[in-house]
């Protein structure tokens, strides 16, 4: 039988329903002041793979509605924006549509979606979904660290491409991994593995700082 709403259990979808979700919580790091928490392991990741990053460098009025979007990550050694939502459902899939397409952001790669730092198991490749403009259409490509493909970084390098069969209907914020040849970080020695772990092991409280913090570009 239905229980009636109650303060505890409020209807979906009502004011006191949105009052319960969980709040970010601002986060500082390297100087910056982040809107939240998972915005500022990003940081710490990207801070381990030796990747500059500028955070919330420019707003942009995307379209030929002019919506706003204030990007979170400019990646310029990647070429590649990046936004961190904790949740698919706090994706605004028509602003980052807007972004991708003609009018949208300046030039680059793409739209890097990241969610949750994942923690891949050893011997696996780790891949996040990216928003790219393909002949005025929006579609989501797997993108990873790895030490093959294209070279980015000292260190690091960014690849692309489809694995058969895994990338139907997929969650934009979900890391996927893939086994197989060419993606234990063990062996080529390229720090990504380590890199997660930093930023999922990062303490910020009391002012605390992660030992990874190195710099952002421009600072």
């Amino acid at each position: 039988m239905p229980t009636e709403p109650t303060a505890a259990h409020p209807v979906p979808g009502s004011p006191a329903h949105h009052e319960t979700k969980i709040q970010p919580i601002e986060t500082r790091y390297a100087g910056h002041c982040f809107r939240s928490r998972l915005e500022a392991r990003w940081a710490v990741f990207f801070d381990a793979l030796d990747v500059r990053w500028e955070y919330e460098p420019q707003g942009y009025l995307l379209g030929p509605s002019k919506i706003p979007y204030l990007p979170d990550f400019w990646l310029p050694d990647l070429d590649t924006w990046a936004e961190v939502k904790g949740g698919e459902e706090d994706l605004n899939l028509e602003l980052l549509h807007a972004a991708v397409l003609a009018g949208g952001l300046p030039t680059a790669l793409g739209l890097l979606l990241l969610g949750t730092v994942p923690n891949p198991p050893a011997g696996h490749l780790t891949a996040h979904w990216m928003l790219c403009n393909f002949d005025e259409q929006v579609v989501p490509q797997p993108f990873g660290f790895s030490d093959a493909g294209e070279y980015r970084n000292a260190g690091t390098d960014w690849i692309s491409g489809a694995w058969p069969g895994e990338w139907e209907s997929p969650d934009l914020l979900e890391a996927t991994t893939q086994s197989g040849p060419g993606c234990d970080y063990a062996d080529t020695g390229v720090p990504v593995g380590a890199a997660y772990r930093a930023a999922r092991s990062a303490r910020f409280e009391h002012g605390e700082t992660p030992t990874t913090a190195r710099h952002t570009a421009g600072v």
